[in-house]
Order: C-alpha cells, then sequence, then structure tokens
C-alpha cells in the first residue's frame, strides 16, 4: 500500500467537493512532512512499534482536527505539537512496560533540541538524500533493504545468494561511501 493509500484510508468516503480539496491538501501535507515527523517521534520513542502506533495516531488526529488548521501556517510545527502530546500520552499508558523510556523533563529537553537542530538536521538529510541517488542502483537496493526492513544480514546473503560476509563487507563500502559524500556536501556548505 502506498503512503497516500495508507492515510487516504483514515479518511472517510465523500462526494462533497469542499471535504475532496481538505482530503487533497491533507495528504500532501501529511506526506510532506511525513519523514520528518516520523524521525522526530522515534527520537523520542525509539521503538519502531512504538514510533509507527504514535505516528498513526497523531495523523488520525491531526485529520481529525484539519478543519481547525490555519493555511499559511507551518503545518509541520502543528504536527509536531500533536505528536509530542501523543507521545506523553502513549508514553503514560505505557508506563508499566518494562522498557524505560525517558524522563519527561528529558523528553522536552530532547525535543527542544530537535528543533533546535531542525535546520542542520534536514539539511543533512537532503544531502544524504543526494549522495544515494549517487550509488548504483543495486546498491541503494542492498542499503535501503538492510537498514529499512528489520532482515539480519544472515537472511539478506541467502536471498542475494552471497556470503554473510559479502553483505557485511557491502554495506560496509556503501556506509563509507556515503559518509564521505555528505562530509564533502558539509565541507562545501561550510564554505560558503
Amino acid at each position: 500500500m502506498t503512503d497516500s493509500g495508507r492515510f487516504a484510508s483514515l479518511i472517510p468516503p465523500t462526494g462533497d467537493s469542499h471535504n475532496q480539496q481538505l482530503v487533497s491538501q491533507f495528504t500532501q501535507l501529511i506526506e510532506e512532512s511525513r519523514g520528518s515527523l516520523y524521525a522526530y517521534i522515534f527520537a523520542l520513542l525509539p521503538r519502531h512499534d512504538a514510533a509507527e502506533e504514535v505516528f498513526q495516531e497523531t495523523a488520525l488526529y491531526l485529520w481529525q482536527e484539519f478543519e481547525q488548521f490555519e493555511p499559511g501556517t507551518s503545518f509541520y510545527s502543528w504536527a509536531k505539537a500533536v505528536a509530542f502530546n501523543r507521545i506523553r500520552e502513549y508514553r503514560y499508558r505505557q508506563r508499566n512496560d518494562t522498557l524505560v523510556l525517558f524522563e519527561p523533563k528529558l523528553m522536552e529537553e530532547l525535543a527542544a533540541r530537535q528543533q533546535e537542530m531542525e535546520s542542520e538536521l534536514d539539511e543533512r538529510w537532503q544531502q544524504f538524500s543526494t549522495c544515494m541517488e549517487k550509488l548504483r542502483p543495486e546498491d541503494q537496493r542492498l542499503y535501503h533493504t538492510y537498514y529499512t526492513t528489520r532482515i539480519t544480514a544472515e537472511k539478506l546473503a541467502k536471498a542475494e545468494s552471497r556470503s554473510v560476509f559479502a553483505i557485511r563487507k557491502s554495506i560496509q563500502k556503501i556506509r563509507r561511501l556515503l559518509f564521505k559524500c555528505v562530509g564533502r556536501h558539509t565541507e562545501i556548505e561550510s564554505e560558503k
């Protein structure tokens, strides 16, 4: 299912043109901020299952309250504020969980620090994306599979008909190339 399809499933079908316009606006805004919003949530809830749950709750709330959103203001800032509250609610619901998450004060400090670093992080993400595009398609696919799915090197080696050593070596080489590429972009930007 595409991301658009995932968000569209939150929205009840309607023939009303005003609602269709709202759906279109919401879908565009949530898609534009999806990566950054998920990264923000994951920084404060470092478990993929928890971050995904809070992201979905946040998206649902944003849609339910979308008519209150003021065009011309920052959708991402609004979404982050909603996400922060959803994270606090999630932590409260999970307070008996054995996983020790951040204390509320530390979580607030981390959120504030993340906001201070947001432009630098966005710039780094752009640099990383540019560097990823320079990789060979098979290296892009390998990197994406290894880091965005929870597949082990052993399972990936079997699927690729390669040795575990070869997979790990390839990943190490790709990481080194990306690190150097992003570093060069950062140096160029700092010289400007």
